[in-house]
Formats: structure tokens, sequence, C-alpha cells
């Protein structure tokens, strides 16, 4: 794995972590402790962005660096520095507009609005082959349909490489690996979960 794709594994799962904080805070803190708290985790995740571009930052001038052709004598660090100044004067760089933090926030606004509200042409709770609530969701990188795991993956045991979406009317072919877990939708009927037990 190249340095970048590790880079941005590791800001994924930061983000991820934070998300799963505020998960937590919401399902089991006060009022007063879920503001706080939020608001907490939001400043690391806008701490989180701003050290990312700095790293994009870094890598540009790098790169630019490793390409210069020169049969001169090249103070590398020097040429570095001066470019890296150069990057920075650029465009000024505005975290609201920062898709790793845009993608933050839309997450922890769905796992903290204090209302949850599902059109059910946007998402159904039933699994399409038990018609049972699901419990573990999973979804169609295909079709973008969601199934519970355990029904879904029986349907490719023993069979073919392909099914037919259970979804009616649904005309795609879905391989097992077109079946993905999905965290933002999981926290998301977790929630649905928890104020079904409340009523």
């Amino acid at each position: 794995m190249s340095v970048t794709a590790e880079w941005q594994q590791m800001m994924s799962e930061i983000q991820n972590l934070l998300v799963d904080n505020c998960a937590q805070i919401s399902k089991y803190g006060s009022d007063m402790e879920k503001t706080e708290l939020v608001n907490q985790m939001t400043t690391a995740m806008k701490e989180v962005c701003e050290i990312n571009n700095s790293f994009a930052h870094q890598k540009k001038a790098l790169h630019w660096c490793q390409n210069i052709q020169s049969e001169d004598h090249i103070d590398y660090d020097s040429e570095y520095q001066k470019k890296l100044a150069e990057i920075k004067k650029g465009k000024k760089y505005n975290v609201e507009s920062d898709e790793l933090f845009k993608e933050f926030k839309e997450r922890v606004e769905d796992i903290t609005s204090n209302e949850f509200e599902v059109e059910e042409s946007d998402m159904n709770f039933l699994d399409p082959i038990t018609k049972q609530t699901i419990k573990q969701p999973v979804k169609s990188q295909i079709c973008g349909h969601v199934f519970d795991k355990d029904s879904i993956d029986s349907m490719f045991r023993g069979r073919d490489p392909y099914i037919r979406c259970p979804y009616v009317g649904c005309p795609n072919k879905l391989r097992k690996k077109d079946i993905q877990e999905d965290k933002h939708l999981t926290q998301k009927f977790e929630r649905f979960l928890n104020t079904q037990s409340q009523r």
C-alpha cells in the first residue's frame, strides 16, 4: 500500500472513530453532555482536516522537487520550502468546504438529530427476503438496495456467482462482492431500532 493510500485510510479511520464517539454520546449522554462533547469531536475533526490539507500541500511540493531537472547542484530543502510556501499562498483553505469535514457533519447530524425521519421510498427497514426488520444492514453497490446480511448471504450459498436482486422489479444481477457493509447506514438502522424499542 502506498503512503498516500495509507494516509487516506488513516483519515477515514479517524473520521469513523470520531463519528462513533458522537454515536455513543448521543445514545447515553445528557442533552448538555451531547452538545459539549459533540462540539469537541467536531473541533477535533476540523484539526484532522487541517492536518490532511497540510499533508496534501507537502505532497505537492515534494512531487514538484522530484521533477526538477538540472545539472547544477540543487538545494532540495530550500526548493521544497519555497514551493511549499508558494502552494500555501494559493487558494485559502476553508475547513467547512472540506469534503472530509462535510461528510463528518452529515453523519453526525444523522446520529444526533432529535427527529429520525426516513421516507419509505428512501429507506425500507424490512428485509425483502425475510420480510423481517433488518438487523445487520448491507447494501448493494450496484442498485443501492439494502438487505439483512444473513438473509442475502444465504442466497449465495450453493448457487451461481450471480443472483437477481430480491427487490421486486429490480432487474440487476448481483455478486457477493457487490454486497458491502456501510457504517453510515448501520448507524441509521441502529438509531431506528433504538427509537422503536422506546415506543
